[in-house]
């Protein structure tokens, strides 16, 4: 009996026993079950919470970013828009340099840069000027010259010439420039032997002249010339450098002062007449053929105002002398 109430009472210790241990594991794993559903829960607003600062940091980063990336475009725009304007020949910009970075660096050399070419703009601007000041000196000079100027193609034809030149010829600018050439001037003389020489002198010497010419004015008529001409290069191209001198009224005056002179000898021979000059200065006379003869000295024996002296009579030589010295 009292092993089976022992047994009796093991049994239902035992079963009580079991009932609360299964309680207590129950409840233990309630409370593991929470614990781990707080700790989840306390993780996933820990996640959230640095997520957020994350984004928060992120979103600053983007913030700084575009600010910066927009700062810079503005200032890249801004030297490039001064670029632009120097460029095209504004350099009186205003270049503010407020920055010291590679921007500030760029800026500050397009403003060195626009003062630097506002310099060589007025230097070369003050070489236009007085290389237009030398050419007009020169123009002017060429254009008012008294003799004619012309440039010539080595095959003949007229580039260019000033006033006196075309009004020697007749002709005008328009009508003279590559149409005319120096043989249809004077056709008449291109087989010239003299022209033909001059030619040649112009190839061995580079030069040639003076020699005496005939042109063919506009209305038909001779003009008597003179031309000379050089040999002058330009931009790798070889031109004749003419001078011509319209000596057709000196030409006429000599002529008529030949024929005059050549006249009064024969008057003089038939009339048995003499001439005679005295130089005041040197004290030289000079004596026409017809003088010598008369007073029957050699011709061109030298002659002073005592030899003259001697050979006025001695009767006359009182009266001779006063009206010499008056």
């Amino acid at each position: 009996k009292a092993i089976a109430l022992i047994d009796g009472q093991g049994e239902t210790l035992l079963r009580v026993s079991e009932e609360k241990i299964t309680l207590i594991t129950d409840f233990a794993n309630r409370k593991a079950d929470w614990f781990v559903a707080d700790a989840n829960y306390q993780l996933q607003y820990s996640w959230v919470g640095i997520s957020t600062v994350l984004m928060g940091i992120v979103l600053l980063g983007i913030t700084i970013a575009w600010v910066f990336s927009r700062t810079l475009r503005q200032s890249i725009q801004l030297a490039v828009d001064l670029a632009n304007e120097i460029a095209a020949g504004n350099l009186n910009n205003v270049i503010q340099i407020q920055r010291q970075d590679e921007i500030g660096q760029l800026l500050q050399a397009l403003a060195t840069m626009q003062i630097q070419l506002r310099e060589r703009i007025k230097t070369v601007e003050e070489a236009r000027l007085e290389a237009q000041e030398q050419e007009q000196y020169w123009h002017t000079l060429v254009e008012e010259a008294l003799i004619g100027l012309a440039l010539f193609y080595l095959d003949g034809r007229l580039v260019n010439a000033n006033s006196t030149y075309l009004n020697i010829i007749g002709y005008t600018a328009v009508e003279a420039f590559n149409q005319l050439t120096l043989w249809s001037l004077s056709p008449q003389q291109t087989e010239d032997p003299t022209v033909q020489i001059q030619m040649h002198y112009l190839a061995t010497y580079g030069r040639y002249g003076p020699v005496e010419k005939e042109y063919l004015h506009k209305n038909g008529q001779v003009v008597l010339i003179q031309e000379s001409g050089v040999l002058i290069e330009h931009q790798g191209e070889r031109f004749i450098w003419a001078n011509v001198v319209n000596i057709t009224v000196s030409k006429r005056l000599t002529r008529t002062l030949y024929k005059t002179e050549t006249h009064l000898q024969a008057a003089l021979k038939i009339a048995q007449m003499g001439t005679w000059e005295w130089n005041l200065a040197t004290n030289e006379e000079q004596w026409s053929a017809e003088t010598y003869q008369i007073v029957g000295l050699p011709e061109n024996t030298p002659m002073i105002h005592e030899t003259f002296r001697t050979l006025v009579h001695p009767e006359d030589r009182e009266a001779v002398g006063p009206l010499i010295e008056q």
